[in-house]
């Protein structure tokens, strides 16, 4: 049986809803997107999941390689968002 989270934590934002959205774009898996970002797959995961927000630098690099303003990471979500292993009722919600 696979893991997979399936909720979002208390720091998810619209810069991680558009980080979602961004690698659903290019079709990257998390690790595909911590390889060609240079960060570490534990960290983009608990950024995409809003464990934590990114640090100054991490912002600005997302800002450079997805278009993701540093400003979005401090804003609620402007869509309603499940990650992508959550039951699709959730997704639908």
């Amino acid at each position: 049986m696979r893991l997979s989270r399936q909720t979002l934590g208390p720091k998810f934002s619209e810069g991680a809803r558009q980080l979602w959205l961004f690698l659903a774009r290019h079709r990257w898996t998390q690790a595909d997107a911590a390889r060609e970002m240079g960060l570490p797959s534990g960290q983009l995961s608990k950024i995409l999941y809003g464990e934590r927000k990114p640090g100054r630098e991490w912002a600005t690099k997302f800002q450079e390689r997805a278009k993701i303003k540093p400003a979005l990471w401090d804003q609620e979500p402007l869509e309603l968002f499940a990650p992508p292993a959550a039951p699709k009722a959730a997704r639908a919600a």
